[in-house]
């Protein structure tokens, strides 16, 4: 069984990674900085909290081409506010955190996805799926 406190804690937790998903769900450029400081506000204060947001981050960068360069932004925006806001131990723990990301992210896609047991259409849509994170993962690692 585990605690009390470890139960709110990941139930915290989860609910800052929703949070997170649902602020950047809705960014564009015209609503950035509104939803930056929203993002900012949401209640991030662990090192774990920063790994949630940078994943998400990563994850709508690296499929949404058109946005990587605010994408960008909010990475060196959100890198300011942890250090202004001490979130981190050490302020480079956030930048191992984006190369980390960045690393796995490049691992993952070194090998193209089984394409052996579907049919023509289906090997086709996941190919394509596969190239477009490939290239949204080259592109925003460049703009960092």
């Amino acid at each position: 069984a585990t605690s009390w406190v470890a139960q709110v804690r990941a139930t915290r937790d989860t609910d800052i990674s929703k949070q997170v998903r649902s602020i950047l769900n809705k960014i564009t450029e015209e609503t950035f900085e509104r939803l930056q400081d929203k993002l900012f506000e949401c209640g991030l204060t662990t090192e774990f909290h920063v790994r949630i947001v940078v994943g998400e981050i990563f994850q709508k960068a690296t499929t949404q081409h058109h946005f990587t360069q605010m994408y960008t932004k909010l990475c060196v925006n959100f890198h300011d506010w942890c250090k202004q806001e001490q979130i981190c131990e050490n302020e480079n723990i956030f930048k191992r955190i984006l190369v980390d990301q960045c690393q796995d992210s490049f691992e993952d896609y070194l090998t193209p996805p089984d394409l052996d047991d579907m049919d023509e259409q289906d090997r086709t849509e996941a190919l394509s799926k596969f190239k477009e994170k490939m290239l949204g993962n080259m592109k925003f690692a460049a703009q960092l």
